[in-house]
């Protein structure tokens, strides 16, 4: 699969660490959504995150981060996905779900539905962490987010770390075309216990 231009959801702790990683996987042309600004209490696992950052608006902020380092395109929009944005769908090739909440992770499903586009999913919570790649049609999230009670959370530096890699490694296994050894699986991550394991959704 041929993928020029990826829409990144969310730019804090996974969409940070997801942004660079694709930037220094090649991808042409990045689209960054969040509205949020910085805060100290991100400062604990997002990487741009400081004392000099605080306040300003986290996509704007991997933009100008990006535009530092290489040939990686950036369009920043500070807004939180929306009705009122989701038309930038129709611009890019994929999408990354980075987000934090199941309500925001429904809606970027069913966005990608109407838009036709596939996108990775990723979450955690303390050690443990998924990831996923969601295609049209398949609906995956809703499968075990339909019913899902929202809940305080803690997170890991070194599990956002580990989620955001593997949202972009399953992104590399469409580059490669290699489909078939993704597609309705779910890659579980337990970091007190040091496993993986990929099971059938």
């Amino acid at each position: 699969m041929k993928i020029n231009s990826v829409m990144v959801i969310g730019c804090g702790g996974l969409g940070g660490f997801v942004i660079e990683e694709l930037a220094r996987l090649g991808i042409k042309h990045l689209v960054l959504v969040d509205g949020d600004d910085f805060a100290k209490s991100n400062m604990n696992r997002q990487l741009e995150s400081g004392l000099d950052t605080l306040g300003e608006k986290k996509a704007i902020v991997y933009k100008h981060r990006l535009e530092r380092k290489g040939e990686t395109k950036v369009t920043a929009v500070p807004e939180f996905f929306s009705e009122q944005n989701a038309s930038l769908l129709d611009s890019v090739d994929v999408v990354m779900d980075c987000v934090d909440t199941a309500k925001a992770r429904l809606f970027i499903e069913k966005k990608c539905e109407e838009h036709g586009k596939i996108f990775v999913h990723g979450g955690l919570e303390g050690s443990f962490g998924q990831a996923c790649v969601c295609f049209p049609g398949d609906k995956t999230l809703s499968k075990f987010y339909a019913n899902y009670t929202e809940q305080p959370h803690t997170t890991n530096a070194f599990t956002v770390a580990t989620v955001a890699s593997l949202q972009v490694a399953l992104l590399s296994k469409l580059i490669l075309d290699e489909t078939e050894e993704i597609k309705n699986k779910l890659v579980m991550v337990d970091l007190d216990s040091f496993t993986i394991d990929v099971i059938k959704v």
